[in-house]
């Protein structure tokens, strides 16, 4: 079972992980295959209650649900 972040805001997020923090990245959270990258922008909060964050290597934001932080 992979251990994905508890759910928490964009301000939670960027206080404990800044920007350069390495992470897991699983596109679908039922994979086991993930990408390691780190993340390349604060988090921010979506209007619909989502938390994304955008990574190292991929266009746009993701999902700080389908993270595993890399210690």
């Amino acid at each position: 079972m992979i251990d994905f972040l508890p759910k928490m805001t964009a301000e939670e997020f960027n206080t404990q992980y800044p920007v350069g923090t390495p992470v897991m990245y699983y596109s679908v959270k039922t994979s086991e295959h993930g990408v390691t990258t780190s993340t390349r922008t604060p988090a921010f909060d979506l209007g619909s209650g989502h938390v994304l964050v955008s990574l190292a290597g991929k266009a746009g934001g993701v999902s700080i649900d389908h993270l595993k932080v890399l210690k």
